[in-house]
């Protein structure tokens, strides 16, 4: 299955926000569900920052998402996760190739 060509470079791109606006406090991980019809692409940005203040940095990504968000056409998803260590988490973040 070849995938969305627009979704790949949407997912770096939210990626570098995350990075941008989360600095060393959030780790983001992504699942992708590829099927031979659809590619489906799940951000997960886990945070150990209070309620406030991860809701206030995810309320400055939530500018640029919001801009960007008709790109994914669905296919893209970006959720929060408030967590007490991120030491129970990959380090290592899953990149969708463009051949998949």
């Amino acid at each position: 299955m070849k995938s969305d060509d627009k979704l790949i470079p949407l997912f770096d791109e939210a990626m570098e926000q995350i990075r941008h606006v989360f600095k060393d406090t959030a780790l983001a991980t992504s699942k992708v569900d590829a099927t031979e019809k659809a590619l489906r692409i799940c951000i997960v940005i886990r945070t150990t920052l209070g309620v406030e203040e991860g809701n206030r940095l995810m309320d400055r990504f939530n500018e640029w998402w919001l801009d960007n968000c008709h790109r994914a056409d669905g296919k893209l998803s970006i959720v929060m996760d408030h967590v007490t260590d991120l030491a129970f988490f990959p380090s290592v973040v899953c990149r969708p190739s463009k051949d998949e």
